[in-house]
Parts: C-alpha cells; structure tokens; sequence
C-alpha cells in the first residue's frame, strides 16, 4: 500500500503516512501474537468507545497496542480445514494484519476497509463453527465449516461480502501500488521535485540550471556560488541512463530546469514539454555514488558500447554544414593547427586553406581543433557514417583514459562552434525545396536544407520517396495486409479515396504508441524480475566449453569476447571457440550461480572487463527492452507507411514482441539449443540500434536458472496461489510466519514440482 493508515499514541489518526519497515526483532515475535476472538472494532485508550467495544476485537488496544504499528493477531480456528491455496496443506491459525494494513478512517468511527469486512466474515463463521461443534450438531457444523472455508477464501483472494467486491490480503501484494512492488521493489523520496526542461546550450555538459524558488527549498544553507549534486530523472525510467546525477546551478529564468542538450539522448526527451524529477542526495554515501552517476563519467552505452550522447540532429547538420566544400573531398587527413599558427577567426568557414601543402577550409581546419591529435579526419565533407566513427573513437580515447574533462572540453567547444555557423548561415526550407536532391544541386551556388539534411541521415530514400514520388502502401489497425499502393506523393496531394487510405495508416500509428508501449514495458519488468538475480560473481571460473565464433557475427567477437583459454580474441582462427555466460561455471562466495569476467567478455559501457557485482542481468534486461520499447513507436513516427515484404529478419512493433515470446518460449521447451536461440532474436532487431550479443545470451541463461526470489517467484506463477502454496510449504501451521515471510520479503523456497 503506498499510504498506510496510522495512530499516534493518543488513539487518532494520521491521515497519511508511510510504511516503515519492521526491525528484526520485530519480525522475530510475530508469532507470538494476541488472540482475536470478536468481531467488534475498537476501543480507546482511556475508555471511551468510539465504536463498539471490545478488548479481543480487530482493533483492540490490547492485542494492537498503539505504540506497536508492526503487532499482528491470530485467529484459532474452531477445526482445522484445508490451505486456500494448497488443499494439502491443513491450516488451524489464521494471520490477523496489524491496523497498518487495516485502513482505518480519519474520524476513527468509521472502519468499513476490506479487510475489516472479510476478518469480521471470518470470525462470525468461526464462531458460529465453535458453537455448533460444542453442540454436536453436525447438519449446522457441516454448513459453516463450508461457510468459513470460503470465508477464508475471500479474505486470502478477495470476495463478494454485502454487495461488493472486496480486496482480499493478495491485493495488498500484488500490482504497481503492492507491497511488493509499491515498497520492497521501490523508493520513497523526500527532497525531490517536478519542473518542465528547456534548452540551455551554455550549461556544462554536468551541470543543470534550477530555478531560485527549488535552490531555496532543497540547499537553504549552501552557498549559491556553489554546485551541490542533484538527480535527474525522466520517466519511463527505461535504462540506467534514466537516471542521471549533475551539478546543479542556479538560474532566474522562471521555473523550468534548464538541461545540456547532449544529455537529451540517453533520456529520449526533447523541449516540447517534457517534464522530469528531481531527487537530492542528502548523504555522504549517496553523494559519492552521485558522483558515478555524472553524464561525463557514463560515455558508452551499456547496450552497444555507441556513444550515449546526442549529437545527431542539429549537432549533425551543423558539422555537415561547416566542412562542406562543392571541390575539397579528398581521402588525405586534415592537419592539426592553432590559432597561433594559423590565425582563423572571423574567417568564413567554406573558404579555401592551405596549410602544411593540404588544401581543405576553414570549417574542416576548426572542427579538426576539438579532437586529440591521435584522431585523423579525412579532407572531405563529413557525412552521418564519418560523424559516427569520429565519436566512437572519441569516447573510446576518454573511457579509456577515464578522462571526462575531455568530452565535457569537447561539447562546450563544439557549441561554440555550430551555434553562431547555424545562426548565420541563412538556410531555410520552403515548399519549392521539396523536389528530387539531383535536379535541386543544378544551378545553384549553394546545396539545399534538405540535401545538407540527408548528409546526416535523416532524409532518407523513403521519406523523399513519400514527399515527392508516392505514399506507397500504408498500414491498416487491426490487418496485418496493407493498404493498395497509394501512387500520389505528399506534395501532389491526394484524392479522397486515398487520403481516406493515409488515415487508416495515420491512425494506426496512433493506435500502436497507446497499445504496443503497453505490452513492452511489461516485458521489460518481466525480464528485470527473470534476470535479476545474475551478477559478476568471480574473476575467471576456467571453464572450458564455448561456442564456435564461425557461428556468430564477428563484430560481436573480436576485440570484445574470450578464447577458452582466456585470452581476448583478435581474430577469428579455425575451430574457434568463445567463451560465453551460458556455458559458465561461475559462482559466488555463497556458491549462489552467476558469471564470471572472463565468460562476460568486455563491458559494452568501459571497453574493459567488468567489475565483480556488477548487475549483469538487470542491465540485459534494460537494454533488450528500452531498445524493444522504441521499436514499437517506429510506426507512429513513420506515419502508418509499410514496406514491402523482404527476406529481413528484422521486426518492428507487436511483431518483434512476439517473436521474442515465441522463440524463448521454444527454448524454454527444449526445442532449440541456445546458441540457435541467441543469433535468431539477436538478429530481429535493427542493425542500426541493436544491442550487443552478450545481452541476449544472459537473456537466455536467465530462462535456463530456477531463481526462488519473492519477486521471480510472483511474477512466473501465472496462479496467484502459488504464493501462499510456496511461502507455507514448509510451515503448515503458523500462518502468521507465513505471512511475515511474505509482507517482510525476504527470500522463500520453492515447492517441489510434485506439490
């Protein structure tokens, strides 16, 4: 429950307040609780009856002393009768939750909570029970020992009880605002806050600018001039790039939080709107791990080992536009130069250089100013593939020199550069720019916006083909065959009866961001609850088995993966095997299964070996499905457009999801080796964003583990019984235990597969 109706020591109630957890002791004496034997409700510290009276009632003083919010009771039933969840199992007492489970009202008058209700149910049935077996009437004690055993039934499940529908103690568990999830799977934080976020290029790639009013609430005693640690996060909170700590500084320009640019990418916000969280690390402890958390200090993504930070868009079309020359394109590298030695600014960027005998620009000669001398750049203009490996070799010299003050150095020179080149620059975009890029390059001094837009990869074949050419076929909601082609472009306009067509697609799209998105995050937490349990657990286990590197991608091998030798692979050999976390005879210092470095291979995120503890599971899980959660808004951003059928494996959409399920589901069967498993889901997803192998073969190992952790364990079981059958396997009697198990987390035994 997120919210936990309390008292104080008077005997009134607090509105709202949160749960705070038991302390062993605690958890220790639940079982030695009081005995609830009527039905009626309360009675008040000095006397007086706020309600019916009664000193063994559910919220007796007695039994649930104020001072206790963890104190439980018990209900001795009048005959033993089978587990709501486990007929084989006899249950003689039942678990009464203590009044923190058992909302009770502002006014403490009025006490109509479910539980309430279905404890009342209970003990009425129970008594009665008592009475009749006292009795010897067995037509009337066969009656209400049925009653009661459905009685309890409700009260474990929830029931209908007086005309409504009442939540039973399994709803306090379950869903997002469980217990489970809601406070042992969650935080609560205290000094956070909302704001909407603009754009602020002239911030440090750290730094965040808060406004006045939240400096006032969160550092009241920190100088201004100053730059405490705060947390940034926007929801959904899809990979740990979600989560980003910065320096936070002071700015009076209303309240909105302004952010870097670059920082833009890993969280997937633009400027038309988005709003994020702001959280303060108020510990020691927790502002030295803040410091881990900087945007300069996470360079590579954990998925791909790609540089997390944006620059594409604006930032791509800028360096397109600087180094481009309609004579210079030349293969040979583009000097390193000063402005002491070669005086530059103010000089226009297309013009003609010759410096050390290269002829390039000015634009070419200052972009070459923001790299290490050990980066070459070619003499020609710098299209989307070039931009890339600039950058990856970039982030690759700062990782491995742990150097962030060189990309921090980097982003601030490189706005410098684009900004004022942008602004001046003139370009623009009007209806007549829409025609094909070789008829636009004819007699003209100047290439288009559009063409300069291409360079980046943005203008793409089949969004000219749609602006200009034709629409193509179009999706429909709900068919998985598309439209007739529609063989008028965009800017020709369309006939009805097509424009009727390009709604289905436009609407199609609509369709899949509200339902698709859906069914993607909970995959994602699915697998989160599959894989968490994997970790770094040793150096090197020796292992000795392995998968051929023939039969995967060697870009997924080389300079990247382990020989069963131990030795990092330089080049693919005949007969050669990879070492891999499926073949992995890793475990911890508790013998609890796990991976070790070597099976792993390098971090995508550092380009070095990982770190024992390092959550590997979790990670995979994060970077299968942040990437599976963009996928299904590819439609969307399309427009509802489809193209025809090829021999691509790649999938998009519920398609993807789909064969994901299905392919995982056949390995779980035993109808597939797991290698075959790894190469086929790995290759359904673009090549451009896919996420690194080693992901999918942890995913896959994650399916191959029986893990007996609380949160797995609720999130397999497709029968919410099991949880009970599971948590009371070993203790048939003690109820009170059982729930204590349950509501404190801690780790329970799986049942055997006989039971």
């Amino acid at each position: 429950m997120t919210s936990a109706f309390i008292e104080n020591k008077s005997g009134a109630a607090f509105s709202k307040a949160s749960l705070s957890w038991a302390k062993d002791d605690q958890l220790d004496n639940w079982h030695i609780v009081g005995e609830v034997t009527s039905e009626k409700l309360f009675a008040s510290e000095n006397g007086k009856s706020l309600s019916e009276y009664d000193v063994n009632g559910l919220y007796s003083r007695k039994i649930f002393p104020a001072s206790s919010n963890w104190q439980m009771g018990k209900i001795t039933l009048a005959k033993p009768l089978p587990h709501p969840g486990n007929n084989d199992l006899q249950i003689s007492i039942l678990p009464v939750l203590s009044k923190m489970f058992r909302t009770e009202k502002d006014d403490a008058t009025n006490f109509e909570d479910d539980l309430n209700v279905l404890y009342q149910q209970v003990i009425v049935a129970n008594n009665k029970l008592r009475l009749y077996l006292n009795n010897k009437n067995e037509s009337e004690e066969l009656k209400w020992f049925k009653i009661l055993k459905k009685r309890i039934g409700s009260l474990y499940f929830g029931g209908r009880v007086y005309g409504k529908e009442r939540k039973g103690i399994y709803n306090t568990l379950r869903g997002k605002k469980g217990l489970i999830r809601g406070h042992l799977a969650g935080k609560r934080a205290d000094y956070s806050g909302r704001a909407v976020i603009v754009a602020d290029p002239g911030l440090a790639l750290d730094e965040v600018g808060i406004p006045d009013m939240l400096w006032d609430q969160f550092f009241p005693d920190i100088e201004k001039s100053e730059k405490p640690f705060i947390l940034i996060n926007r929801q959904p909170s899809l990979h740990r790039y979600s989560f980003q700590a910065f320096r936070a500084t002071i700015h009076h320009h209303g309240n909105v939080v302004g952010m870097n640019p670059f920082v833009c990418k890993p969280y997937n916000a633009d400027f038309d709107g988005d709003t994020v969280s702001i959280h303060v690390p108020r510990t020691l402890a927790a502002k030295k791990e803040a410091e881990q958390l900087l945007p300069s200090h996470n360079l590579l993504s954990q998925a791909n080992g790609k540089p997390v930070l944006g620059f594409e868009k604006d930032i791509a079309f800028g360096v397109v536009y600087i180094s481009y020359h309609p004579e210079i394109n030349y293969d040979n590298q583009i000097p390193v130069s000063t402005e002491q030695e070669l005086p530059l600014h103010g000089k226009k960027l297309w013009a003609k250089v010759t410096y050390q005998n290269i002829e390039t620009t000015v634009g070419r000669l200052l972009l070459r100013r923001l790299f290490p001398a050990g980066i070459s750049l070619q003499n020609r203009c710098m299209g989307s593939k070039g931009w890339e490996r600039l950058l990856t070799d970039l982030f690759a010299v700062a990782s491995a020199s742990q150097h962030s003050e060189l990309i921090i150095d980097f982003t601030r020179q490189l706005s410098l550069l684009l900004m004022p080149a942008l602004k001046h620059s003139g370009l623009s975009l009007s209806l007549s720019d829409f025609i094909p890029l070789d008829d636009a390059s004819k007699n003209r001094a100047m290439p288009s916006f559009l063409w300069f837009l291409k360079q980046t990869g943005k203008y793409n074949e089949d969004l000219e083909k749609q602006l200009i050419q034709s629409r193509g076929l179009m999706r429909r909601p709900g068919h998985k065959e598309p439209t007739t082609e529609i063989s008028s472009s965009l800017m020709e306009g369309h006939s009805e009866m097509e424009y009727l067509m390009t709604a289905h697609g436009a609407r199609s799209g609509l369709v899949d961001k509200g339902v698709i998105t859906a069914p993607a995050g909970s995959e994602l937490r699915k697998w989160i609850y599959h894989l968490q349990h994997l970790y770094i657990v040793e150096d090197d286990c020796k292992s000795v088995s392995g998968f051929d590197s023939h039969s995967v991608d060697a870009g997924q091998i080389v300079r990247i993966r382990y020989d069963t030798d131990g030795n990092i692979i330089y080049e693919l050999k005949e007969n050669q095997l990879f070492r891999s976390p499926l073949t992995c005879q890793g475990h911890g210092p508790q013998g609890n299964p796990g991976v070790c470095r070597k099976c792993y291979g390098n971090d995508p995120a550092t380009g070095r070996l990982p770190e024992i503890g390092l959550p590997i599971g979790i990670l995979a899980a994060e970077a299968i499905g942040e990437r599976v959660s963009q996928e299904t808004m590819k439609s969307f951003h399309t427009g509802g457009t489809q193209k025809k059928e090829t021999d691509n494996l790649e999938k998009a959409g519920l398609d993807l999801i789909d064969e994901l399920r299905k392919d995982l589901s056949e390995y779980v069967n035993g109808a597939v080796d797991p290698i075959y498993t790894v190469r086929s889901i790995w290759k359904y997803f673009p090549s451009s964003s896919r996420p690194r192998m080693i992901h999918f073969e942890i995913l896959v190992k994650g399916y191959s583990d029986e893990y007996t952790g609380l949160l797995s364990t609720i999130t397999k079981s497709q029968d919410k019984r099991q949880i009970f059958k599971l948590a009371s396997s070993e203790q048939s009697d003690n109820l009170s235990s059982v729930m204590s198990r349950i509501i404190s987390g801690r780790l329970i035994k799986s049942a055997s597969k006989e039971q």
